[in-house]
């Protein structure tokens, strides 16, 4: 079975991802200094899990290993154990662009 890994070899977890939340404010903290709306956070966000989007570069998915290194669906490597590919191999060697 394939497993997918960065360039060095290291376990891919996941997708990088953007999830927005609103961050809630005490209305009865907020004062006008100069130009400045001034507040206090209550402590809460509401994240807002229905537009939670994977974050792409230049078109391609971001990826990350497990020591959070982050690396575009092109920069992907994988091994398979079973087939005796123990080295890191390009997923895409055509497209294959130096880790960051």
């Amino acid at each position: 079975m394939k497993e997918f890994v960065s360039p060095q070899g290291n376990e891919i977890i996941g997708t990088l991802e953007t999830v927005p939340g609103v961050a809630l404010i005490d209305m009865d903290s907020a004062s006008l200094e100069g130009d400045t709306l001034q507040f206090d956070y209550d402590g809460q966000t509401d994240i807002q899990w229905n537009e939670q989007k994977t974050v792409r570069r230049s078109g391609h998915r971001v990826f990350v290993d497990d020591r959070d290194n982050e690396f575009t669906e092109d920069q992907l490597h994988f091994i398979d154990l079973e087939n005796g590919i123990t080295t890191p191999t390009p997923v895409f060697p055509d497209r294959v662009k130096p880790a960051e």
